[in-house]
């Protein structure tokens, strides 16, 4: 799939198939999720949530999204701050960008 049809074509999913995501593919999705991050800093790290009831608490935490707990897979990112001064012009809060950002080509490496 081209790079600005994975853009077009993406879309927020509800349903989810029940079988696990093979090793190799989520394994090229969370690369795409490590690429993302600025200056090889390192701020954002992901948890895999795959055992049901950790999905469920998780879905009930996400004001009760229910089908969240339906995904095989949970990717929940978190980012540290790391201090820079990066220019003085993010601060502590760099981190927040550094996490959407990854979490962004993460759906977007899931989408191809």
């Amino acid at each position: 799939m081209e790079f600005y049809d994975a853009i077009r074509t993406r879309r927020p999913v509800r349903a989810y198939r029940s079988e696990s995501i093979p090793a190799e593919i989520r394994n090229r999705i969370l690369e795409a999720g490590d690429c993302s991050l600025g200056s090889n800093r390192q701020p954002t790290r992901f948890i895999l949530v795959e055992e049901e009831q950790g999905r469920k608490r998780l879905a009930q935490l996400c004001r009760q999204q229910s089908f969240i707990a339906e995904a095989p897979i949970v990717v929940v990112a978190c980012g540290r701050e790391i201090p820079s001064n990066r220019g003085g012009y993010m601060g502590r809060y760099s981190m927040l960008v550094d996490a959407a950002i990854a979490v962004d080509h993460l759906t977007l490496a899931a989408r191809v």
